[in-house]
């Protein structure tokens, strides 16, 4: 049975740009390092989605929410102008 092993976050980014920064596969660099290929791919998994400009689902859909939150935002932004705008006209 094998024991769950806490490593730092240090040793984990260590680890992680030791992956990102060389040429060779994660199933070699993990035989050679010594942890199972499936913690490197847990481990980069984020650094290696952002370096392509990926967004996994929940990302695109947070950006999404936020971009109509803006919109909206715009568009009530641009009506008080609008009314301010009247409201100094009719006072000059």
């Amino acid at each position: 049975m094998k024991k769950n092993i806490k490593y730092t976050d240090e040793f984990k980014e260590t680890i992680i740009q030791l992956v990102l920064k060389s040429d060779k596969s994660i199933v070699k660099l993990s035989e050679e390092i010594g942890l199972c290929e499936r913690t490197l791919y847990k481990w980069t998994y984020f650094e290696r989605v952002t370096k392509r400009d990926f967004l996994n689902l929940v990302q695109e859909r947070m950006l999404k929410e936020e971009l109509d939150k803006t919109r909206q935002e715009l568009k009530q932004a641009k009506r008080e102008v609008d009314i301010l705008s009247k409201i100094l006209s009719k006072k000059i």
